[in-house]
């Protein structure tokens, strides 16, 4: 047997364990009965460790017991030094090396069953000059190394595109990477642009019922809340569009997340976008685009006169909302008035026609850490103030945040 300490990811691996720590899923070496199971499970031996730590002066180690990192890591945080050790006499490649910025457009997480849409859909994107990262399920499951190369892959990709079909979740290799990986992506590329994680269906209305219904073994193992999330949030984009309609739309959302102003996925979300609410503050303009969700309400992308376009969670149109099927060019009404070029809306109802904001519902869910209760709620400032940058709360009490992690993650139940 092959013993092998490989470089892997700094950073990459300080957000693992930090999930892991949330998860319960660390084990430290001070953990002596839980270290000496994993280490004959995984045909590890101690003095090897200590020799290598010794060799490299690695004063920290610890286990991630699941999920895509699982192995045993020694690692240190003064040097940015961290190696995974695992036994095993496969042939494997080293983890390419990364200096934290990012390297890929989006990654793509897909089952078997999908690999040859999968690669008709990547060549597709290549062409249109969106780098694309994925392992190759014909190569990797039994490469040591697979689960580890794809997590620091996407780690450093813009977008998170699993293809969720009733296979998806039936595998145990694609729903750890949904639940290991959905949730950090948010987190690390949140204020970047657009939804960082996009989900490929077939269809829309799948997600909520075929999708979830067909979990896996691996898949049961996760609590039913943890994927509660992704399938009552998740913004998704439908195959039934055409691969030359997706590759249009992930290229120009690649290029604006580069700097580079690109509207050709306007024009690719112009027939999705139920209603349109047009405003302006003293410094710039802003069209709300409203796009239903299957399983919810409306998921709101706000565009700014400045080129920015950020996502705000999800909601239900205010009287100040128009219809899309009322434009005849919905995508060029958009740009004209982001251009300063067209008249100015009616954007804000009269007193008379606003209706009154609905109070807190009785339960909610906080899809981030799983607490249920009441949220702490957070006072935002004059209304009216708000409303001029293009906010509008859904509750007069204010934000409501998670009462246990403080996010702004609460779902109404």
């Amino acid at each position: 047997m092959g013993h092998h300490f490989v470089p892997v990811d700094f950073a990459s691996l300080m957000d693992s364990i930090g999930i892991a720590n949330e998860r319960g899923d660390r084990i430290r070496l001070s953990d002596r009965k839980s270290f000496e199971s994993f280490m004959k499970a995984n045909g590890l031996e101690e003095f090897r460790i200590k020799d290598f730590v010794a060799a490299h002066r690695l004063p920290m180690a610890t286990i991630i017991s699941s999920g895509l990192m699982k192995g045993l890591y020694v690692y240190s945080a003064g040097s940015r030094e961290a190696f995974v050790y695992i036994a095993s006499d496969r042939d494997f490649a080293p983890l390419r090396r990364y200096s934290d910025e990012i390297c890929f457009d989006l990654a793509l997480s897909y089952a078997s069953e999908e690999r040859s849409l999968v690669l008709l859909l990547k060549a597709e994107l290549e062409s249109h000059g969106v780098s694309v990262y994925l392992v190759d399920v014909e190569e990797a499951p039994d490469e040591p190394l697979w689960s580890i190369r794809f997590r620091e892959g996407l780690f450093y990709s813009r977008f998170f595109v699993p293809f969720l079909t009733e296979h998806y979740l039936a595998r145990g290799g694609t729903a750890v990477e949904l639940f290991d990986i959905a949730r950090a992506t948010v987190a690390h590329r949140a204020e970047e642009f657009f939804y960082p994680l996009i989900a490929l269906v077939r269809d829309a209305s799948e997600i909520p019922h075929l999708v979830f219904s067909q979990r896996g073994s691996e898949a049961q193992r996760f609590d039913t809340h943890a994927f509660e999330w992704v399938r009552t949030h998740a913004f998704s984009v439908q195959l039934s569009q055409g691969i030359p309609w997706l590759a249009r739309f992930f290229a120009s959302l690649a290029r604006n997340a580069r700097g580079v102003r690109d509207s050709d996925f306007l024009d690719c979300l112009g027939s999705l976008i139920d209603w349109v609410e047009f405003g302006e503050s003293p410094s710039l303009r802003y069209a709300k685009l409203l796009i239903r969700n299957p399983a919810l309400t409306y998921h709101h992308f706000v565009m700014f006169s400045n080129g920015g376009v950020k996502y705000y969670g999800m909601g239900e149109p205010t009287p100040a909302a128009r219809r899309g099927c009322d434009f005849p060019d919905l995508p060029k009404a958009v740009l004209d008035w982001l251009a300063g070029e067209a008249p100015a809306f009616e954007t804000r109802p009269k007193e008379s026609q606003r209706a009154d904001t609905p109070t807190a519902p009785k339960g909610w869910f906080c899809p981030n850490c799983h607490h249920e209760g009441p949220p702490v709620w957070k006072k935002l400032g004059d209304p009216e103030r708000l409303r001029d940058l293009g906010i509008v709360l859904r509750h007069q009490e204010g934000l409501p945040l998670c009462g246990k992690c403080g996010r702004t993650t609460m779902i109404e139940r």
